[in-house]
C-alpha cells in the first residue's frame, strides 16, 4: 500500500504557555496587555479524567486555523516582542513555551516554515514543541507519494 503526503495541512495553530506553580496570572496579563486565551490553575480538572498538573497562562493565535504556520507565529512575534525581557523573567521561575499544533488529512505531511516565522524562538532561546494530529484521508487531490518537500519558487 503506497503511503498518502498531503502538501497542505487543514488546520495549524500556535500559542504562548506560561506554566508551573504560583503562575501569577494577573501580572502576566498587565505586563502584556492582554487577556489569556485560556489559563487554568494546577488541579483543576483536565480535558481528561486527570486533573491538571501544573498553572497554565495561555495565549493563542487569533488568526484561523486555516490559515499558514508562520501567519500564527509570526503574530505572535510582533505582540510578544516588546514583551522579551519580562517574558525572559517568567523563563527563571516559570516553564515558557511556543506550541505549534498542525493537524493534517492523510498518513504523512509535508510543509515548509519560513525562517522569518521561526526567529521567535530564537530570540527568546526556547524550543519550538510542535505537535501533529493525523486525521486519515479522504479524496484529497493531489495525493503525492512520500518523498522531499521542495519550497515553493
Amino acid at each position: 500500500m503506497s503511503r498518502i503526503v498531503s502538501t497542505n495541512p487543514l488546520g495549524t495553530q500556535a500559542s504562548l504557555g506560561v506554566f508551573g506553580d504560583g503562575v501569577e496570572f494577573e501580572s502576566i496579563s498587565r505586563h502584556l496587555g492582554m487577556r489569556p486565551s485560556h489559563s487554568h490553575r494546577k488541579g483543576d480538572p483536565g480535558m481528561t479524567s486527570s486533573p491538571y498538573p501544573d498553572d497554565m497562562w495561555l495565549l493563542e493565535s487569533p488568526h484561523p486555523r486555516t490559515e499558514s504556520l508562520d501567519v500564527h507565529l509570526k503574530w505572535l512575534r510582533q505582540t510578544l516582542s516588546p514583551h522579551y525581557d519580562f517574558l525572559r523573567t517568567l523563563m527563571v521561575k516559570h516553564g515558557v513555551r511556543i506550541y505549534c499544533g498542525i493537524t493534517v488529512e492523510g498518513d504523512a505531511c509535508g510543509f515548509v516554515i519560513p525562517f522569518e516565522a521561526l526567529r521567535i524562538f530564537v530570540e527568546l532561546g526556547i524550543n519550538m514543541s510542535l505537535g501533529f494530529v493525523f486525521m486519515g484521508y479522504s479524496d484529497l487531490e493531489p495525493h503525492l507519494p512520500v518523498g522531499p518537500v521542495h519550497e515553493p519558487r
